[in-house]
């Protein structure tokens, strides 16, 4: 039996542009993801009785609203939105404002 656990997406990117290969890879039941301390990959299960929570990290909740509905039928989510303020400028020119953030959190 697997342990139930807590899933993060991500901590090293963006879940909002990664929507196509996060729902790919809950087709596909699970990933391999490489070991932070020594790189070796090893599996993660999104089977649903073996994620407690889903959890999506993002700057970017607008790109994932059309995946909301197929996660929300299999898992339990929590969100981490960061807003920065930075938005539309040189340093991160490629992050929504802040109205669209709001309107979609």
């Amino acid at each position: 039996m697997s342990k139930c656990r807590i899933v993060t997406f991500s901590r090293r990117t963006d879940a909002g542009l990664w929507v196509d290969f996060l729902l790919d890879k809950v087709r596909r039941g699970g990933t391999y993801v490489p070991n932070p301390m020594t790189g070796k990959p090893y599996w993660v299960s999104l089977a649903a009785r073996d994620v407690a929570l889903l959890n999506l990290w993002t700057k970017a909740p607008n790109l994932l609203l059309p995946a909301i509905e197929t996660l929300k039928a299999t898992y339990d989510l929590a969100f981490f939105v960061t807003q920065t303020g930075y938005a539309g400028t040189w340093l991160e020119p490629n992050v929504p404002r802040v109205e669209t953030v709001i309107d979609a959190v």
